[in-house]
């Protein structure tokens, strides 16, 4: 009986650490490539709610993998308000919509808004 509990536990550390590396791998094999979250499009940040994390686009409570199609960078807040919905759903979500008028706003530096807004500031 103990063989086969130290057996489970070992092939579930196993896992945990199969998906950790696959984590890794996609991070240090993307590196170049993800400057920006797949959901809202911010640039990633080296600390804060706009830190790179790794995302599983299918959650696996739903039935999802750590393959590597099933793995996008998103940003911590991103990663964090999704939680375990389906992606059509945090696609269309209005969080994630005001979330990217935000990123859109703090892209466009503030002498160039107001020259699109006419002069005025905002």
């Amino acid at each position: 009986m103990s063989q086969l509990g130290s057996r489970r536990r070992w092939k579930e550390a196993r896992a945990t650490f199969r998906a950790r590396w696959r984590a890794w791998r996609v991070a240090s094999r993307n590196r170049a490539m993800a400057r920006e979250c797949f959901y809202c499009g911010v640039a990633f940040a080296p600390e804060g709610p706009d830190h790179r994390t790794v995302d599983h686009r299918v959650p696996k409570s739903q039935g999802g993998t750590d393959s590597l199609r099933n793995l996008v960078f998103a940003c911590y807040a991103c990663n964090q308000r999704k939680r375990d919905q389906d992606e059509e759903a945090f696609l269309t979500s209005e969080w994630l919509q005001r979330r990217r008028d935000d990123v859109e706003t703090r892209a466009v530096p503030a002498a160039r808004r107001r020259r699109l807004n006419g002069g005025r500031s905002g």
